[in-house]
């Protein structure tokens, strides 16, 4: 009988201690630590591979909260006035110092424009986007921006005419990029998470740097925003 039983009660332990182990290993944890150990040993700074940016979103809103620094470089900017991005708007939020973002300049829109090529890029996989939608779209957000930013001098938003083929989320800590496909939206698309200081951080880095130097200064006093000339 007590044999029985300790064999019993073994039995269910190792039997638990496998099914832990079991889901670590089938877990974004584990994946997350194979990947940074692997990117250690290859002097990457990969951290994770999110199978679609939308995925990664969690995380980039999580990053967002602890962050003393911001960059935004993207496409339509439609991520920021949703959830994911509501930390740059909280009043409360008293760790935030600076907030840069860029967003295309609508205005630059032309047969030959990349904003033009990027739109009927789109048409062929999403047959909403016909005419001048995303044109339509960037000006909108602009627009929120604006009067989400009419009070704060820690937030400066610029326009930029510039290849743009993904999306950037950085922060003093983190980066999170998305290299857009010619198949599919952004939040489609794999994102990767860099460490910062990192050899592909510091690349993200410039491309932005290298973006903002060029690009067009907006404030919520500017008289062209949102019009369509």
């Amino acid at each position: 009988m007590l044999v029985a039983f300790v064999v019993g009660v073994a039995s269910s332990l190792i039997a638990s201690v496998v099914v832990l182990l079991a889901g670590w290993f089938l877990s974004g944890a584990f994946r997350r630590f194979l990947i940074r150990f692997v990117g250690k040993m290859c002097g990457s700074d990969v951290e994770d591979i999110y199978p679609t940016q939308a995925i990664a979103n969690p995380d980039v809103a999580k990053e967002l909260r602890m962050a003393r620094r911001v960059c935004f470089f993207g496409g339509r900017g439609n991520e920021l006035t949703r959830e994911t991005f509501a930390a740059l708007w909280a009043s409360d939020n008293r760790r935030l110092e600076t907030v840069r973002i860029l967003l295309p300049d609508p205005s630059s829109s032309t047969r030959d424009s990349w904003l033009s090529r990027r739109e009927r890029e789109m048409e062929t996989y999403d047959r909403g986007y016909v005419g001048s939608m995303i044109e339509t779209q960037i000006r909108s957000n602009i627009q929120y921006l604006m009067n989400k930013t009419r009070d704060r001098s820690d937030i400066e938003v610029r326009l930029y005419d510039f290849p743009h083929l993904g999306r950037i989320v950085m922060t003093d800590q983190v980066a999170f990029v998305t290299p857009y496909t010619d198949r599919a939206h952004g939040s489609e698309s794999r994102c990767l998470r860099l460490r910062s200081s990192g050899p592909l951080y510091n690349f993200a880095e410039r491309i932005f740097s290298e973006a903002w130097s060029t690009a067009r200064v907006i404030t919520p006093e500017s008289t062209d925003i949102g019009s369509t000339e």
